[in-house]
């Protein structure tokens, strides 16, 4: 009985052994996590680091969908990490992104202590072992590294852990593969950490002499296994830099030690300008010392002498950071010198201290270089010095038992923890001494996202402000003020961003501080703190002429306009757009209009002028052939990176025979097309098909009419066509949403299919009892579902693309009672659909309520509310129903929710005649001060135009006046023809005020001066065109100018065919000057239209010193010789 006792003794103890293990490892664990939530909460809620507000951003556009994208807005080659990836997981389930970072920083920081306890009990056993894990457990500089969103926890675990499983896999080879894994995922982490495979790849090699096959089998296990992660990472470092290296960082950290060796400070090097304000800064311009060939690749006799030169400098640095307080006091260093002298003469654990040795001598190397040395930079020691220290500290503590009585060992005990206490107080109060407050970093980064929500570049030294206003940064460079000045006018920053406690390296930023940004771009609107620690923020508006001209040139502009001088800038791009990357005299249009605000104004035109455009070396210079007629404005794109091309500047147009086509805008060179009817039998909708009514709105056939829309941050051109396919007798109709790359034009996302369903109720519709209620509901059409059709509805406003999401309207074929007027709203980053609003949702025999506006864009404002204009179609808003016929329209983001209308009192006298009020479209004018801050002007197919306040829109005023703040021209209308304006109007802010343009049919253009009273703001007629505008609808004009630079701002109009002339009067270009419309600069033939119903609602496109003109079976080009 004894003798078969003893086996089951022996198994029971190694059950119980293991469980003991495993409890220990959980305890140590959990410890080591409430050391670090007690720090987290002690230090509350600190600035975001710099590399962890890029990692966070990195994350936040992962999971968005945008792609690998940094918080400079470029893709973050630099800072190549799984690390955001992981974080990204969190963000989707609705983390935020500094939040989420933390939170796998604060776990993997926890878990250390778990390969770092198997590790140091396999060298010097459990007592030991427990010395080590504890050791990191408390560590100040591991906790710290701990509670940012940085990577360097979760790499150093994973590295940590490979060792452990390398140094099993002595044992049992199969291990190996185990370790090759944790080294790859460490390597995808942070490039350093292949140091670890680099010395277990050679470890295995060495003993191969002795161990021939097992050595072998381990190190292609080992290999193996690092090259699954390792190589699918270098292919991503290799394409985004076009050149095979094994990380990114190291050509910035070579190009900072080439500089500072020549002589330059630490900030010179990474934030410098070179001649010509070239982006010589490794940092400034570290996209390009990534990606440039040469730079990084220095011959190897060049990097030794750079290493030589580094360890001269940094080894003092280097050897106080690791003798620091924080970091574990000089006691800490020796012990690990000791124990790793000890290991290393000690027979049977040689090998494993001469690893962890030389890894440890490996990461010491990394940091000899010549670049500024962090104090997380001495935290992958931790570890390690932690392995190294544990079994000497053990000695030392069972020596001391041993020639000690149990009364000093117990005293000993309770000093060691006073001792212990006091330490992690002191580093407790060192720490947060050292942390930044962020109280007024997020109260400057709150008020600027209220500001701005939108997108916009702020340029500062930190990148901590823009992170927290959903900015991208730019860093302000090291210069003088002169050059800082000239480089940020070339930048065109949304924001300037002041620090009073960053000013050492920037000497200019003290004198800018003190007296103001010596630039009339820069306009002051905010300040937080006050002394060293104060935040200025200034707007910078690109459309000063200061910015391009001597200041005497320039009136100064009123002193209300203040404020909209300062907002101007927020409506330069639609939200989610990219800041351009070609030169700083290259301008964008991305969308309708130029703008979310509709406005029309491109304020940056630097060649175009009233003089130049007057005198006969403008006119047309090309005409660009298209395979049909291109109702939308044309869009311009600059420094798209055109495969097998280079940088080019990209001219969109459209077509109704569903092709896109890019062009180079300069050449016209024709770069590619894309077209929807490719594929599948799908073919353009004829016109007769769509519509039982004699309508010929469009043709021959129908595809793209509306205006798309570019986001610059994903190089992302989104398209909504109209198709048909052919099954044998059946026909289905399509419309699309595509979202193309603008380098290629080949789709980036799988099209996305409209559909829509919303019910109907039976409001009004008199019933005895629910029964007889229920059998009138089964009776309506689609059973009381008002369903998108495809085949009624039409696309006709231009896509606004804002808060991450696409709008989309559609409206009728000339009043098909089948249809309702829609609004989607798709993701941009997966084309989801997200949100719809059907503006006719109660029982009707009419339906309608077409969102149309003759192609004029929806309307966004700064809040990121959305407006749009109905037409014809049954009202009752104003008795608590959902018909909004001939209304404009403001809802909530996600369009849940009706915010605001107006209704003008006339509506039923429009609907009777065909007047739709919503043929036309809404500006949103900059913002201004007063009870009236948030204007806005709306003009339609009524020979009337309408200021409103977009805060106190109106609503509905059964027997009128309308409550808006002015109505210009006639409200009511006898006739069904567009006498009034079809599309909308534009905005100019020049040197003597703000006008605003329109035209309406049959009439001159028109300009009227925003008189912004507090009280009561009004229009005021100033000047008129001397010609007649032809055709129905009139005209959408645009603007250009070069800011407020008197001489430069022209107003552009496009005049309609009239039907009698149709055949043999072709669409003119106008030309007149905007300080006197009076005044004819030009005119000139675009091209003939051949639809004498179709009128074409075309808009000039300005911009780069070129005008582009949409037309039939062409897109036109004007420009200076």
């Amino acid at each position: 009985m004894r003798a078969e006792a003893a086996p089951h003794t022996t198994a029971m103890e190694h059950v119980r052994g293991s469980a003991a293990v495993l409890a220990t490892l959980a305890g140590l664990v959990l410890a080591a996590l409430a050391v670090r939530l007690i720090a987290l909460a002690w230090l509350g809620s600190p600035l975001i680091d710099m590399d962890g507000a890029n990692f966070a951003r990195t994350a936040e556009n992962l999971a968005h969908g945008y792609g690998y994208i940094g918080i400079r807005g470029t893709p973050n080659s630099v800072h190549v990490s799984i690390f955001p990836a992981i974080v990204a997981a969190l963000v989707w389930i609705g983390i935020s992104a500094e939040r989420a970072g933390i939170i796998v920083s604060l776990v993997a920081g926890s878990l250390l202590v778990v390969p770092v306890y198997a590790i140091a009990s396999r060298l010097a056993g459990t007592r030991a072992a427990m010395v080590a894990a504890g050791i990191v457990a408390i560590n100040p500089i591991a906790v710290a590294t701990s509670v940012t969103p940085l990577a360097d926890s979760l790499a150093f675990t994973l590295a940590v852990t490979g060792l452990h499983a390398f140094l099993r896999s002595r044992e049992n080879p199969r291990w190996a593969l185990a370790a090759g894994a944790w080294f790859g995922l460490a390597y995808c982490t942070r490039s350093e950490t292949i140091v670890y495979a680099f010395v277990a790849l050679c470890a295995v090699m060495l003993a191969v002499r002795t161990q021939r096959g097992s050595a072998l089998r381990r190190a292609a296990a080992l290999a193996v296994a690092f090259a699954v992660f390792a190589v699918p990472y270098a292919v991503v470092i290799s394409r985004a830099t076009g050149h095979a290296r094994i990380d990114t960082k190291s050509a910035v950290n070579y190009a900072l030690a080439e500089r500072i060796a020549q002589g330059m400070s630490y900030d010179e090097a990474a934030d410098g300008l070179g001649p010509g304000l070239r982006e010589d800064g490794a940092e400034l311009g570290a996209g390009f010392y990534a990606t440039h060939p040469g730079i990084g690749d220095p011959p190897l006799r060049a990097r030794l002498a750079l290493a030589v030169r580094g360890f001269r400098s940094q080894v003092a640095r280097i050897g106080r950071a690791l003798l620091s307080f924080n970091f574990g006091t000089p006691l800490f260093a020796a012990f690990a010198l000791a124990g790793l002298v000890r290991g290393l003469r000690r027979p049977g654990v040689r090998g494993v201290y001469g690893i962890v040795g030389a890894i440890a001598s490996l990461d010491l190397c990394g940091l000899l270089t010549l670049q500024h040395l962090w104090p997380r930079y001495v935290a992958p020691f931790v570890p390690l010095f932690a392995i190294l220290a544990a079994e000497p500290l053990d000695a030392l503590v069972a020596r001391f038992s041993e020639r000690t009585t149990p009364g000093i060992r117990r005293g000993a005990v309770v000093l060691g923890l006073i001792v212990v206490t006091a330490y992690l107080g002191l580093s407790a109060h060192r720490l947060s001494a050292e942390t930044v407050d962020a109280t007024l970093a997020r109260r400057a980064a709150a008020w600027l996202d209220a500001d701005a929500p939108g997108p916009k570049l702020i340029m500062a030294v930190g990148n901590e402000v823009a992170f927290y206003a959903h900015g991208d940064w730019m860093p302000l460079p090291y210069a003088n003020s002169a050059e800082t000045l000239a480089y940020v006018r070339g930048k065109r920053p949304t924001y300037l961003l002041l620090e009073g406690s960053r000013t050492a390296a920037r000497p200019y930023l003290s004198a800018w501080l003190r007296d103001g940004v010596p630039d009339a771009s820069a306009h002051f609107v905010k300040d937080f703190g006050s002394g060293a620690d104060r935040l200025a923020i200034y707007a910078w508006n690109a459309n000063a002429a200061s910015a391009v001209a001597p200041p005497a040139r320039i009136p100064e502009p009123p002193a209300d306009d203040a404020v909209v001088r300062a907002s101007r800038v927020l409506w330069s791009a639609p939200p989610g757009s990219l800041p351009t990357s070609a030169t700083h005299d290259s301008v964008d249009v991305l969308t309708a209009h130029n703008d979310v605000g509709r406005l029309g104004w491109n304020d940056r035109e630097r060649s175009l002028t009233t003089a130049n455009v007057a005198s006969r070396a403008f006119g047309k210079r090309l005409e660009l052939p298209i395979d049909g007629q291109s109702y939308g404005q044309p869009l311009i794109v600059t420094g798209v990176d055109v495969p097998g091309l280079g940088r080019r500047t990209l001219l969109i147009a459209a077509t109704e025979r569903d092709s896109v086509y890019a062009f180079d805008a300069d050449s016209g060179a024709k770069l590619w097309v894309h077209t929807f009817t490719g594929c599948c039998g799908a073919a353009p909708a004829p016109l007769q098909m769509l519509t039982d009514t004699p309508c010929e709105s469009v043709k021959p056939v129908v595809g793209v009419s509306s205006v798309p829309v570019v986001d610059r941050r994903t190089g992302t051109l989104y398209v909504v066509a109209k198709t048909m396919t052919r099954r044998g007798k059946d026909v289905t109709f399509h419309s699309t949403l595509h979202a193309l790359s603008l380098a290629t034009g080949a789709d980036r996302l799988r099209p996305a299919e409209i559909r829509g369903r919303a019910s109907v109720s039976l409001r009004g519709v008199f019933a005895p009892d629910h029964a007889f209620r229920h059998s009138v509901r089964r009776l309506l059409p689609g059973g009381g579902t008002a369903t998108f059709d495809p085949r009624a509805q039409y696309n006709r406003p231009g896509l606004l693309l804002a808060n991450g999401l696409l709008y989309i309207g559609f409206g009728s074929h000339c009043d098909v009672q089948s249809s309702h007027g829609w609004v989607f709203a798709y993701r941009a980053a997966d084309l989801a659909q997200v949100g719809s609003f059907a503006t006719t949702r109660d029982w009707n025999d009419e339906n309608l309520g077409s969102v149309w506006q003759a192609g004029f864009g929806i309307t966004g404002d700064r809040s990121g509310d959305v407006y749009f204009l109905t037409g014809n179609g049954p009202f009752n808003a104003d008795e608590g129903g959902r018909n909004f016929g001939n209304s404009l329209m403001k809802l909530t983001p996600d369009l849940g929710r009706v915010l605001d209308y107006f209704t003008p009192y006339t509506q039923r006298e429009l609907q009777e005649n065909d007047a739709d009020f919503g043929g036309g479209g809404m500006i949103a004018l900059p913002d201004g001060t007063g009870p009236h801050a948030h204007l806005g002007v709306v003009s339609s197919k009524v020979r009337a135009i309408f200021l409103i306040d977009r805060d106190r829109l109106g609503r509905y005023v059964p027997r009128g006046p309308d409550r808006v703040l002015q109505t210009i021209g006639d409200n009511h209308d006898d006739t069904h023809w567009c006498i009034g304006t079809c599309g909308g109007p534009a905005y100019y802010a020049g040197p003597a005020g703000e006008y605003v343009f329109n035209v309406w049919a049959l009439d001159a253009l028109r300009a009227y001066r925003l008189d912004r009273q507090r009280e009561r703001p009004k229009l005021v007629e100033v000047a008129h065109s001397p010609n007649v505008f032809p055709g129905s609808g009139g005209s959408i004009p645009s603007v250009s100018s070069n800011g407020r630079l008197p001489g430069t701002g022209i107003v552009w109009s496009l005049t309609r065919p009239n039907i009698r002339d149709v055949a043999t009067k072709p669409i003119e270009l106008y030309a007149y000057d905007a300080s006197d419309v009076s005044h004819v600069l030009y005119h000139g033939d675009v091209s003939l239209w051949p639809n004498k119903v179709g009128h074409p609602f075309l808009t000039p496109t300005i911009a780069n010193g070129r005008v582009y003109v949409g037309g039939d079976h062409s897109i036109s080009v004007f420009g200076l010789r």
